[in-house]
């Protein structure tokens, strides 16, 4: 059972860690296991593998607020569950795990272009929203990787390949059924032979299809 510090000890860490500036202060989260909590009971926490981490501003840049979020310069989180930071604007990615379903709020300052829950890319409306400029996941189990770049990876190409998988591994169950169907009928053996460089193709065009959406 993990030591879960408590909220005035969060606090602590991140005052102590401001800098002594007359206009502009940073906080900075050290790498080592340190537990925000939310007023349900729930924590956000950061891998030690990305910390330390600073945030510019002022003395606040790190603080809940009245409405159970976490401010973290000027992004904000909320969440049902535990949740750790894997993560932090990192190439533009915002990645965290989860033990279980919950529900997570984060606001950006904008939309994000494109989020993958539990490894598989999902459009809008399909486990996420983005409603006044908050984004809400209610569909990641066990991740989320949230994308705030310009240019999102070949997503299209990937959801066509694995379409393409899937419909050339029905038709070539198909053509195996009516092979064999040939074959035990002894009808027209050219025939039959047809049908199994056609399965060949088939085959080689699904492996040929999973590593193109692999690079996508």
């Amino acid at each position: 059972m993990r030591c879960k510090q408590p909220l005035f000890l969060a606090l602590t860490v991140a005052l102590l860690a401001t800098s002594i500036g007359s206009t502009f202060a940073s906080v900075t989260i050290p790498q080592r296991p340190i537990y925000f909590p939310f007023n349900n009971g729930a924590y956000l926490s950061f891998s030690t593998t990305i910390l330390p981490l600073t945030f510019s501003g002022n003395p606040q840049s790190v603080y809940r607020d009245t409405v159970n979020r976490w401010h973290f310069g000027t992004v904000w989180i909320t969440s049902t569950i535990d949740m750790t930071v894997t993560a932090w604007f990192s190439g533009d990615w915002l990645n965290y795990t989860v033990p279980s379903s919950g529900t997570q709020q984060i606001s950006n300052g904008s939309k994000p272009t494109g989020v993958y829950l539990d490894g598989v890319y999902k459009l809008e409306g399909f486990g996420w929203t983005y409603t006044d400029g908050t984004l809400i996941i209610s569909g990641a189990s066990a991740s989320s990787w949230v994308y705030w770049g310009s240019t999102m990876p070949n997503t299209v190409g990937y959801q066509l390949g694995q379409a393409a998988i899937i419909a050339a591994g029905f038709l070539a169950i198909v053509m195996l059924v009516a092979m064999v169907d040939v074959v035990a009928e002894k009808k027209d053996i050219k025939y039959a032979a047809m049908l199994a460089i056609g399965e060949v193709l088939l085959l080689i065009t699904m492996l040929v299809l999973s590593q193109l959406s692999i690079l996508g």
